[in-house]
Formats: structure tokens, sequence, C-alpha cells
């Protein structure tokens, strides 16, 4: 750590501005005025201790030019992004520039939520007859099992981006364990040889770690106790940090995920009494929801489920009880799993004046969702008070100081930046905490490098609808030229989005009438692609291929390919350099220019052919299907 009492620090190991260079230099890029101006900046920051928020266009090399600055200054630094697809930039191609040019002795990771990991315990026990899973598995279960058994046997990371072969959500939920049902590595035997774990120690070792926003948050929530202890954080991606902070912040809980908790614990030696009275609450709960969705609750129908949630909670804590004293691995896990969902029925169950809850689907689907109106003041208090945060964003909604940005993260544009002062110990009374670091900070607006005049077009289709129309995250279509909204699409009920936001960048429609599909693209979230139904009703989703290293790494476009024969769903993969290729159930088909296209972010029909739009492409490609242009 560095020396907190100190009014700046002064230790370097290099001059971080001829790091930025060496590494430029070394890639035979050019010279960039806004990157060197930004590595400025966070170097002031690193040295005085005081916040930063800097808007970095696109092309600017925002990442080399925190980076160096890190790598120099001998400080811990957390990065968190939003997508994995910048995760996987910083990890495995910025930071090996950077130690390869610069020679520097320095140790990096990444960190990754502990659902992202094989757990042990789990996988011993994923095809005893008895086990309860939360998504229930596909017929793929027992293959799947297979190749995860396979891969923790051999890997030293039991990571899933890592897996050989990909295996299914289900799948893959039933031989990991989510932070909410971890006993921790104290009171399960596979503690000592615990993938989680051992990445947790790794991370507690390095200079540089790379985790995404949701385990910023979370660590936030935690007090500090999810990621090693650090010196500055710097938050690439910032304009998302608002919506992850709000997410993780905040709880949902389901009907059905009470009834399976119930048999999850009787299956541990509950009661029975209080667990029939817990599926009786969850079933009065579905009841009263089922009339209510989209609604914010208040007045009458929020004391309605209010008082259905204080009543399973008080049936949940007599349930409990009769597990607490069990010792095996399978038990403490649920006992845990029953005590985060309670907190969650006690929280919900409160009328708190800065939350708002709501129900968003139906029946089996219902889902009680609850959210903070603001994260600016808990991001105050628990992120900007410890430690200087750099926070980078290529659009940060208006020119600096950014004001809006600022307030929404709790930062303030009337208060002078602060400095390095005495960070509070673990457990101190946040009203007396020293703010050292302060809540002011130093705006920097870098300026682009590209000539939009001579570098760009601008077309606008004067056919279009009136996009004033258009409200929320509908899904919109025009017939006849009438505009109307098609579909409320909210976030899917897909486990992967206890960690990841949904962060959709493109939409398609296949089918007509009862047979209409709407596939959603979430690119910068969970990295699938959804189908949905015309009302909005989920109908599932894909992760990519299912031969070989095919997962979606940053499904960004979506496209229907119906120009003859049996239509095609296409998926351009930009992380994956490649489009991949499904039948209109979501059946994988084949990989179209696998490795031959550089970033490709969207596809559009023109006559005979399709369009990919790609930063470049590695080969000539005779493809009917594929025409790359550079931008």
């Amino acid at each position: 750590m560095a020396d907190r009492d100190a009014t700046q620090h002064s230790e370097w190991r290099a001059d971080p501005i001829d790091l930025l260079d060496a590494t430029v230099r070394s890639l035979g890029g050019e010279d960039r005025p806004g990157q060197r101006d930004l590595a400025s900046a966070v170097t002031l920051a690193m040295t005085h201790g005081h916040h930063v928020v800097a808007a970095a266009p696109t092309g600017s090399g925002k990442s080399l030019a925190y980076l160096a600055p890190a790598v120099a200054s001998g400080l811990r630094v957390v990065v968190a992004t939003a997508t994995v697809a910048l995760q996987d930039q910083l990890v495995g191609k910025d930071i090996p520039q950077l130690a390869a040019a610069t020679g520097i002795d320095f140790r990096a990771v990444a960190l990754k939520g502990r659902a992202n990991y094989v757990c042990r315990a789990k996988l011993r026990t994923a095809d005893d007859p008895e086990a309860l899973f939360e998504v229930r598995p596909g017929a793929s279960f027992d293959d799947d099992l297979e190749v995860v058994r396979r891969f923790a046997a051999s890997s030293p990371t039991g990571d899933r981006a890592d897996l050989p072969e990909d295996v299914s959500d289900a799948s893959w939920a039933a031989c990991s364990c989510s932070g909410q049902e971890c006993p921790g590595a104290r009171e399960c035997e596979d503690g000592p040889t615990c993938f989680a774990e051992a990445a947790r120690a790794a991370a507690a070792e390095a200079d540089i770690v790379v985790v995404n926003h949701a385990l910023a948050c979370l660590d936030l929530e935690a007090g500090g106790q999810v990621l090693p202890v650090h010196d500055v954080l710097v938050v690439d991606e910032a304009h998302a940090l608002h919506s992850a902070a709000t997410r993780s912040f905040g709880a949902d809980l389901s009907p059905g995920g009470l009834r399976g908790l119930g048999t999850l614990l009787g299956r541990h030696g509950a009661p029975e009494s209080p667990l029939t009275a817990l599926r009786r609450s969850a079933d009065h709960l579905e009841g009263l929801l089922g009339p209510l969705e989209g609604q914010r609750l208040v007045d009458e129908a929020g004391r309605s489920v209010r008082g259905a949630l204080q009543a399973a909670a008080e049936h949940l804590v007599a349930a409990r009880s009769g597990v607490a004293a069990s010792e095996t691995p399978e038990a403490r896990r649920a006992h845990r799993l029953a005590s985060s969902r309670l907190e969650t029925l006690r929280r919900m169950g409160e009328e708190r004046p800065g939350d708002v809850l709501w129900v968003e689907g139906r029946g089996e689907r219902a889902l009680l969702r609850l959210a903070p109106i603001e994260v600016g003041d808990p991001l105050a208090r628990h992120l900007l008070t410890e430690r200087p945060v750099i926070l980078v964003s290529a659009t940060l909604g208006g020119p600096a100081p950014f004001t809006d940005f600022a307030r929404s993260v709790g930062l303030d544009p009337d208060a002078d930046p602060g400095h390095w002062g005495t960070a509070p110990d673990r457990g101190t009374d946040p009203d007396e905490i020293v703010r050292g670091t302060g809540c002011g900070y130093v705006p920097l607006e870098v300026a682009t490098t590209f000539s939009w005049r001579e570098q760009g077009t601008l077309f606008v289709d004067p056919t279009l609808p009136d996009p004033a129309r258009a409200t929320g995250a509908s899904v919109l279509v025009a017939p006849g030229g009438a505009f109307q909204v098609l579909a409320e699409i909210g976030t899917p009920p897909h486990p992967a989005y206890r960690e990841a936001t949904f962060q959709p960048t493109a939409i398609a429609l296949s089918g007509s009438g009862p047979d209409r599909v709407v596939w959603v693209a979430d690119g910068y979230g969970a990295n699938l692609v959804h189908r949905f139904r015309p009302d909005g009703e989920w109908l599932g989703a894909i992760a990519g291929g299912d031969e070989g290293d095919l997962r979606f790494r940053t499904p960004h476009a979506v496209h229907i390919d119906d120009r003859g024969g049996e239509p095609e769903v296409l998926v351009t993969d930009r992380v994956g350099r490649r489009i991949q290729a499904f039948d209109l159930d979501g059946r994988f088909r084949r990989t179209i220019a696998d490795g031959d296209l550089t970033s490709p972010s969207a596809i559009a029909r023109l006559g005979d052919l399709l369009v990919v739009r790609s930063e470049e492409h590695t080969s000539e490609l005779q493809s009917p299907y594929v025409i790359s242009y550079a931008v």
C-alpha cells in the first residue's frame, strides 16, 4: 500500500510518459496528444490523491494512458470495466504489450465473480439424483458434466472462459457457486483447493487487478471484503457505472425461487411445518404479483405484497433453523442461500423511502425487483473516501465538467479536488471517516484524434419514422409506415444477470403473426442473444455455437438472412472475429469468415449480398455472404 499519511505519492518506478512513449513506439503507433494529456492527468491524480473524470473518445488510446501511470507508480491499482471485451483487451493485449515494451516486472491478473469458476463441492454432487437446480439442466447435462469434470481435473484456473468446449448456462450453474450460496473457504472442505479462492489469492499479490463494474460495486457493498486492498481505482467505461451500482445495490426475488429454496432446505432437515407455510407464502405472493406486471408497488398493492414478504421471511427463519447445525457442505450452502434470501425478503418487506419496488413478468416468471432511487450517496460514502478514483469513458453526456454524470456517482462539481489522506480502518463509523480524497475532482476532455469531416460520412434516411415517438427500451416496428410499439423488453430472467447488466446492442425480427420472434443481442452485458415473443415473453438465449471454442465473446449485431431457402440468424461476434449462423430455433449451423474480420459490429443487406462493418479484414473474402470494408 502507498503511504496514506503523506500528502503526495513520490516513489515511482519510472516516468509514466516514458513508458507510454516506449509502448506506442513498439507498436508502431503515432503520437496522440490527447493520450499524453490523459496520462498526465492520471499521473497527477496518483501523485496527489485526487479524483479525475475524463472523456476520451474512441481511438484516443485511453487504456494505455491510464495503464502506463499505473505501472510506473508502483501503487496497487484495480481497473474496473463494464464489458468482457475490454477486460479481454486489457489482460490479453494492452497489459502484455506494456510489459514487453517497458521491461518492468509487474503482475496483472483478471478477477471475476465467484460464479465464473468451477465449484469443486457442487461438481462432486451435481449428478446426484437428489440434487436440486435453480435452473434445470437440459438434455446435454451428462455430456456437459463430463466436460467440466475433465476441465476441473487439469485446469489451473477453473475459469469458465478457459473451457475447451462450451457447456450450457444451466449445466454451468449446476457446477458453480454464486456468492449468495457459498459458505466460504473456512466452512468448505474444498476451501484449500477452491478455484475462486485461488483467483482471489493471486489478485492479492498482483499490482494490477482487472475486474468488472459489478464486482467493484459488490466490493463497495461488502465493505471492501471482495477485492484485495488497493491504492487506486480506475473505472473505464464509466458511463455504465451508475447502472451497475443500481443493480448491485438492489435485489430481486421470485416466488418460484422461494419454493425451490423450501425444497432445498427440506432435503437438509428443515421442519415440514414452516416449509409448508413458506410454500403457501410463495403461492400467495405469486397470486398478488400476477396482475401487477410492470407496476411500481405503492399504496394498497405495495402494502399487500410487503405483508406477504414479511410472512415469508418469518417462515424462512423457522425453516432455516433446522439446517443451522448441520455439518455437510451441501447443508451449509443451503443455509447460506437461505440467509441471503432472508435479507432480501426483509429489505423488500420494509417501505424504505430510498428504494423502488416493482414487478417484472407474470405467472411463474413473475419477478420482484428492488433498486435504490439514487446511488450517488452510497458511492460517495464507500467509493470516494478512501482512494483516488479515475473515471474514464468515451462519452459522459456533455462537455466538461460533466456535471450530471459526476453527481450521479457522488462527486461534487463545486468541491475542491482532495488529496491523499489517512484512510479509515475497516469497520470505522462512516460518520467519522476522514475524507482524505474528498468528493471534488479534476475534469478532462480529451480532444478527438479523428477529423470527422475527412474520415466520416453522415447519412440520414429521410424515409425513417419520427424517432421522437419512441419511448424507453421498446422494440419498434413500422407496418405500413405507421409507427407503433411492438413490445417492451426488460432484463431477461437469465441467471447471468445476477452479475451482468442487460446492455442490448442490436435487434432483429423473424417470422410473422404467431410465429414472430424478437431477437435481441446483448453484446455489452452477458454476451448472449435472446429470443422473445412479440408480447415480451422470454423464450430463451443462445451463448454461441455448440462445437469447439465458439462461445460468444461480444455478440454485437444480429440479422435475419432470408435471401433464399430456410432463413438463418446471423450474429457478428466482435471479439470472436467471426459471424455465427443459427436456425430460427437457435440451433447452431456454422461459422462464416472465422478470424477474417476485425471487430465486426454491424450487418445489413445490400441486394443479394450482406455488408458487414469491420475495422479491417485479414484476407480476401470470396464468400457471397460477406462483404467487408474498412471504416
